[in-house]
């Protein structure tokens, strides 16, 4: 078997490991290459030359070698090749490799790139000889593929205009279902409908008529004149709803194939006025949800197991300093509390009372909380929270229970005052007379002294008890201004409250209101209450908390847009009033102070003077802030002059 390589010239041919072919010249090497072809062919550049030598050359031998064998690669071996014979080597006889020697490692490397370029040329031509196969057979095929065209080029021609008819329909479908299913109104499915049908099928309109709807009323006379119409029914499950009109030039009437085709719109549109149904439904559903939900006036919301707020009222809106649509999502202790923690009362799924609370609004409340566990549509365990504000309830319930014990002790109380005044005066009168004939310098002349200053304290008791008893405001009430009574208030009380350090401010909202009122009573309630003021305010001061500085303020405003009731707020910055003590403060004899210098009848007096002019008195305490007395009176003249109240 003879070998790929042909070496001709090596000095040493025993070294060539590789299986090889060695010749000593050039004319014995090519007479082997006319019968045996070589895929490489290694040449030396110089060869010893003889007589006998017909070619002694290394380029004429390699060119002569390229003739007999076109894929032949040739390795030139050679050290002194000038620049010239270099670029003969390469341009004319096509060397594909020139080395300088036959050592043996570079001469196995350039003989195995020559064999790999061989192989590669080799199998381009096998591939160039499949590709010129397969075109000659495509070429078969496209001969026979242009004959079969040929043959059914009638048959596509007819089906092409049913195709693009086909088409233009089904896109008009399609685009009609779309639009079908984005209309929210059966005005805007007749105007899409139209435009979508448009290029289909020419329609000049189309309308939907419902059972109760009669054709002739909804379309003009003038719009039918001349038109081709077709009508398809609209159902609803089993229920007949209505039918959709479409109309055109009747130039055209509508095909078989078109009336198919306008059935298949019908249905659509039959799904999309359920669908609009239904919509409607849900919609008026949640409208009276909506209603419903925010026309409870008390706060109600509904939060999930982690407090965490889904949906509120308005009137837990309004109860908070954050807009409505920010709510959901927050923290319910959060937005209604100003809390960074669940409240201690809070027991969700049970009702609870959370007390006095101060809420974001800057106002307060006590609320009773009822809590109700809900399911909602996400599957989480939610609760519905009803915060119903029972402070008016309360403050109610203290007033009628206020007036039933003042009825009570007024009336326990005239009786024993009747009983005892007229003793106590006899008393004071025999002691008198008996401190009268016994000289200043007895032993008992002291005890008689005591005795009738005791009497004497305890008839001013009876005396105020009397006042309390009975109807203290004469009926001749006069006209009065109540900002000049405020003044006067002021005023008095100025020489106290300098002394003390005590600033009374007074804020007049409207200093012309006009009221009805014994002035000396009413101006001995207010300062009787802020005599009251000062001394808690230096009760203060004389603990050692110097501040905030003292301070009573002085209010007066309307309480309604009629203007037909005035409030008058006094508050202080003292030690304030415990919270059991707030419902006994109007109870006569009732005091906090030494009982010995106050007998507990002023706020009680206080109380029914206010009464009888027509008004109400209240009071609230921040323990160790604030005390603010609240008295309501009716105006006597409206700001226009008109007269309200006789």
């Amino acid at each position: 078997m003879r070998a790929s390589i042909l070496i001709v010239g090596h000095p040493t041919p025993g070294t060539v490991e590789f299986g090889a072919d060695h010749c000593e010249n050039y004319d014995n090497a090519l007479e082997i290459l006319k019968t045996n072809p070589y895929a490489v062919v290694v040449a030396a550049d110089r060869l010893p030359k003889s007589p006998d030598t017909k070619i002694n050359d290394s380029f004429d031998f390699l060119k002569e070698t390229r003739s007999l064998n076109s894929d032949v690669q040739t390795i030139l071996v050679g050290l002194e090749i000038s620049p010239l014979e270099l670029q003969r080597a390469i341009n004319v006889v096509g060397v594909f490799k020139i080395i300088p020697e036959f050592e043996i490692e570079t001469l196995q490397i350039a003989v195995r790139e020559a064999l790999e370029e061989y192989e590669l040329i080799k199998q381009n031509q096998a591939f160039l000889l499949l590709t010129q196969e397969q075109n000659q057979r495509l070429q078969h095929l496209s001969i026979l593929l242009e004959e079969k065209v040929k043959a059914r080029e009638n048959f596509l021609v007819e089906a092409r205009e049913k195709l693009l008819q086909a088409t233009r329909r089904t896109e008009a479908l399609n685009r009609a279902l779309v639009t079908i299913q984005r209309s929210l109104t059966k005005q805007e499915i007749e105007h899409h409908l139209k435009d979508a049908l448009q290029v289909a099928l020419g329609l000049s309109w189309t309308r939907i008529l419902f059972k109760d709807q009669s054709f002739l009323d909804q379309v003009e006379a003038s719009s039918i004149v001349n038109m081709a119409v077709f009508s398809a029914p609209l159902w609803r499950d089993q229920d007949l709803l209505g039918h959709i009109y479409f109309a055109r030039d009747n130039k055209k009437p509508f095909t078989s194939d078109e009336d198919d085709f306008l059935l298949q719109v019908s249905d659509a549109v039959g799904l999309a006025i359920d669908r609009l149904m239904a919509l409607e439904a849900i919609e008026s559903v949640k409208q009276e949800w909506d209603s419903t939900f925010d026309s409870v006036t008390d706060p109600l919301s509904l939060v999930d197991e982690n407090y965490q707020i889904v949906r509120v009222n308005k009137s837990y809106a309004g109860k908070t300093t954050i807009p409505l649509d920010n709510i959901v999502g927050k923290k319910c202790y959060e937005v209604l509390f100003n809390r960074e923690s669940p409240c201690e009362k809070c027991q969700l799924g049970q009702s609870f009372d959370l007390g006095e609370v101060a809420l974001p609004d800057g106002s307060q409340a006590h609320f009773s909380v009822s809590s109700h566990p809900v399911r909602l549509d996400t599957g989480k365990k939610s609760f519905a929270l009803f915060y119903h504000d029972i402070s008016e309830e309360q403050k109610i319930q203290r007033q009628i229970l206020e007036s039933s014990k003042m009825a009570e002790i007024g009336t326990i109380g005239s009786s024993i005052a009747h009983e005892i005044n007229n003793p106590l005066g006899g008393m004071i009168a025999f002691l008198q007379i008996l401190k009268g004939e016994i000289a200043k310098a007895d032993r008992i002349y002291p005890d008689i002294v005591e005795m009738e200053q005791a009497a004497i304290r305890c008839k001013t008791i009876v005396e105020n008890l009397l006042a309390f008893t009975r109807k203290s405001v004469s009926n001749d009430l006069q006209i009065a201004q109540l900002g000049e009574l405020i003044r006067l208030v002021a005023n008095i009380m100025e020489l106290q409250t300098r002394g003390l350090g005590i600033q009374i401010d007074k804020e007049l909202n409207d200093a012309a209101i006009i009221i009805k009122a014994d002035t000396n009573q009413l101006v001995q309630v207010l300062v009787n209450i802020t005599q009251n003021s000062c001394e808690a305010i230096a009760e203060r001061l004389a603990t050692g908390k110097r501040q905030p500085p003292g301070k009573i303020l002085i209010k007066s405003s309307y309480t309604d847009d009629f203007k037909k009731f005035v409030k008058i707020e006094i508050t202080d910055n003292g030690t304030g009033i415990p919270t059991p003590d707030l419902a006994r403060v109007f109870t006569p004899f009732f005091t906090t102070k030494d009982k010995t210098k106050n007998p507990g009848l002023g706020l009680s007096v206080s109380y029914q003077i206010v009464k009888d002019h027509g008004g109400q008195m209240e009071i609230s305490s921040l323990m160790g802030q604030s005390v603010t007395v609240f008295i309501t009176l009716p105006v006597a003249k409206s700001p226009t002059g008109q007269q309200i109240f006789d």
